[in-house]
C-alpha cells in the first residue's frame, strides 16, 4: 500500500499549501535504494547504478509509473499536482556508498553526471510542468582546500546544476560528518551561491544539521550542543537570506511516531515543534518570507 499512503500524502499536503519535493530513489541503502537496482539484476558494483542498460531502464520504468500515476483519493494525475514543487533524482547520489557494493575503478566526475541529464530529460518529458532537481550534496571540483572541493565520490556539482533539464541546485551541510568546523559552513554556503550565480540558477541548502545529545532516551531534552547548533544555525540561515539563496531545509523535523512516543532522534539531528530549535527556524522562516534577497533579486530582473 506504498503509493497509497503516498496519495494521502499528495492529497494533504494539497489541502493545507505544503509544496513537496519527491525524491524518486536514495544513494542509500534505507529502504533498498540503488543498490537494491543492481542486486534484481545480479551486479555488485555500485556504480552501474548510472551506467547498466537495464538498472537504467528500470529506474525510468518507475519514474514512469510513479509520475504517470492518478491519486485515488482525488483523481488528480501526479505529473499535474501543484502539491509537487520537484521531482529530486536521487538522495544524495555518490559513486561510492561504504557498502561491499563499493568500487573504485569503472567510474568518474563525469559518470553520474550523465546519469543526470539522461534521468532529468526523461522526467522532464513526462511532467513538463514540474520542477527538477539532482539531489547532490553540493561536492565541487576546486577552489579550496579540503576534500569537499574534489569532486569526490564522482559528484560535480556545478556540472550537475548546469544541466538544462536541471531547474536548481541542492548542496548538504554536515560539519559533524565532514570534519568542518561550522565557520566552515558558511564559506560552503557563499561558494553554492556563487555558483548559482555563475549558472542564473536557484539553489537551496537542501539539507543541514549540528549534533546534539539529549537526556534520557533519545527524544529527551537536549543536555549538550544546543549553543553551538544555535550559533550555526542562525550563521548559516543568515548567510542564505542575506546572499540571495532560494532557501534553506533543516534535517530533521519528526512527530509522533505512536500515540504518545516521538520518533526518536536517531541521528541526533531531529527537530521537534516547539523546543529550541523549532523556535530559532520559525524565525527563520517568517524572515524568508518578508526579506529574502533571493526574491527582491527576481523582482528586480529584466523579463522582457
Amino acid at each position: 500500500d506504498g503509493l497509497e499512503r503516498l496519495d494521502f500524502v499528495l492529497h494533504h499536503a494539497r489541502r493545507l499549501g505544503l509544496k513537496l519535493i519527491v525524491v524518486l530513489t536514495n544513494n542509500w541503502r534505507d529502504f533498498g535504494g540503488m543498490d537494491q537496482y543492481l542486486a534484481w539484476y545480479g551486479l555488485d558494483r555500485h556504480h552501474l547504478f548510472f551506467t547498466d542498460r537495464r538498472v537504467k531502464r528500470a529506474y525510468k520504468d518507475w519514474v514512469h509509473h510513479l509520475l504517470t500515476r492518478v491519486n485515488t483519493l482525488d483523481g488528480v494525475p501526479y505529473r499535474e499536482d501543484p502539491a509537487v514543487f520537484a521531482w529530486e533524482l536521487a538522495n544524495e547520489p555518490r559513486a561510492l556508498n561504504f557498502e561491499d557494493f563499493d568500487h573504485a575503478e569503472g567510474w568518474d566526475h563525469r559518470t553520474i553526471t550523465r546519469w543526470a541529464d539522461e534521468m532529468s530529460a526523461f522526467v522532464k518529458s513526462i511532467a513538463p510542468h514540474h520542477m527538477v532537481a539532482v539531489g547532490d550534496e553540493g561536492f565541487l571540483a576546486g577552489g579550496r582546500d579540503h576534500w569537499a572541493y574534489e569532486a569526490p565520490y564522482g559528484v560535480d556539482h556545478e556540472a550537475l546544476t548546469a544541466l538544462p533539464h536541471v531547474d536548481f541546485g541542492t548542496y548538504h551541510l554536515y560539519p559533524d560528518h565532514w570534519g568542518t568546523d561550522d565557520r566552515w559552513g558558511v564559506r560552503w554556503i557563499e561558494d553554492h551561491l556563487a555558483v548559482a550565480r555563475r549558472l542564473g540558477k536557484p539553489t537551496v541548502l537542501e539539507e543541514y544539521g549540528v549534533h546534539v545529545e539529549r537526556a534520557g532516551d533519545i527524544s529527551g531534552p537536549i543536555t549538550r550542543g544546543w549553543r553551538r547548533r544555535e550559533a550555526a544555525y542562525d550563521d548559516w540561515n543568515r548567510a542564505v537570506l542575506l546572499g540571495g539563496g532560494a532557501g534553506a531545509l533543516f534535517w530533521i523535523l519528526s512527530g509522533i511516531e505512536r500515540p504518545g512516543e516521538l520518533y526518536p532522534d536517531y541521528d541526533h539531528f531531529t527537530v521537534y515543534r516547539g523546543d529550541a530549535s523549532s523556535r530559532l527556524l520559525q524565525g527563520f522562516a517568517r524572515r524568508f518570507h518578508r526579506e529574502a534577497r533571493a526574491c527582491t533579486l527576481a523582482r528586480g530582473a529584466d523579463h522582457g
